[in-house]
């Protein structure tokens, strides 16, 4: 399903790894959920075995801050029904007189 694609997408998975409780065992979200809260819970373990360093935060110059859940980009061929709409779309934008014009009207006096 979707959903179980996407979890194994964001999370970087490997499906062989994971054992599907579906139909003809196939994965349900069910099952990727149980594999990522038990991998969390070994990570916890392996955390509070092995003492972690402190260190002090480093200041860095002005740089931008990058977000961590950008979607990787995918591009798709436009179908030709799609590229025919978006022709059209071009040829009215193009063709037709797109203007908008505001009067202003003082009613005070």
């Amino acid at each position: 399903s979707p959903s179980v694609r996407r979890l194994i997408h964001e999370n970087t998975l490997d499906p062989s790894l994971i054992k599907g409780s579906g139909k003809d065992g196939r994965l349900t979200k069910t099952d990727v959920l149980e594999h990522l809260s038990k991998n969390a819970s070994s990570d916890e373990n392996s955390l509070n075995i092995t003492q972690v360093k402190k260190t002090e935060p480093t200041v860095t110059a002005a740089t931008p801050a990058l977000t961590t859940n950008i979607r990787p980009e995918q591009r798709v061929a436009m179908t030709r029904l799609r590229v025919k709409v978006a022709e059209r779309l071009l040829q009215a934008q193009q063709n037709a007189a797109m203007l908008t014009t505001f009067n202003e009207v003082n009613m005070q006096n």
